[in-house]
Order: structure tokens, then sequence, then C-alpha cells
């Protein structure tokens, strides 16, 4: 897996993966940027949420339960000194379907986040606390 990125103006940045899919980066104008995209942080808090959104949708339609709507929110502690790393993170799922399975649906998420959401793994093995709760809508 590689990709390039490279250098707009001010903080700006564009990344092109293999894929060919490319996406934004900036910083606020306060650090230098225009304030024009997510920050390489906020980036990294949206690719966890739809990584585990993925998977979750993934397992649920596998254990014929297919969901309707799912939404992730994450509240997220960062470190106070530099390196200002996430130190905590805190998924919610709000979910809905026909007939969900409280069963199906908590065991989707421990799967999602023992076993196959590699991004939220990632964090909790670089030392972030990874918790989560899921509530029906």
């Amino acid at each position: 897996m590689k990709s390039k990125t490279t250098w707009v103006n001010n903080k700006c940045f564009i990344s092109i993966a293999d894929s060919k899919h490319s996406m934004i980066t900036d910083a606020p104008e306060s650090f230098g940027g225009n304030d024009s995209a997510q920050t390489p942080v906020e980036q990294v808090l949206a690719a966890a949420g739809s990584c585990a959104a993925m998977d979750v949708v993934t397992l649920m339609g596998k254990q014929k339960q297919p969901l309707t709507s799912l939404k992730v929110s994450i509240d997220a502690v960062r470190a106070t000194e530099a390196p200002t790393v996430f130190t905590a993170l805190h998924f919610i799922f709000e979910l809905s379907g026909n007939n969900l399975k409280q069963k199906t649906i908590q065991r989707s998420l421990e799967l999602t986040f023992s076993t196959y959401c590699c991004v939220s793994i990632m964090l909790e093995r670089s030392g972030a606390k990874v918790t989560w709760e899921y509530k029906e809508v």
C-alpha cells in the first residue's frame, strides 16, 4: 500500500492513494492554513468511524440482520502535550433495522473492535482506550 502527498499551498496538501482516490488535508488559519479541509487528525477520527461502520454493516448483513440506518459518533480525547495523540475514543452507534436482535448487534460490535476494524485496533494498540455503546433508533 502506498500514498503520495503533494503540497498545494500554505498548509494544504493533496494525497493520492494506490486506488487513485484523492483527499485534501488542510490546517486551521491559526496554524497557517486556509481551513479548507479536515486536518490530518480529524481524518484519522473519520477513518476510525467509517472503518467501524463498514464492519458493523457487513457483520450484521452476514447474520441476516441488515441495517436500514447507521450513524457513528466518536468522542475523542487527546493528550495535552505533544505529541497530542488520542488517549481515548468512545464510539456511539445509532442503528436501526427490522426486528434486530440485541445479541447480534452486540456480537457484531465485539467482533468489529476485537478483530476487524483495523483503524480502531491500531489506535488502541498505540495506547488509546477504545470503548463503545449502541442504541437503536
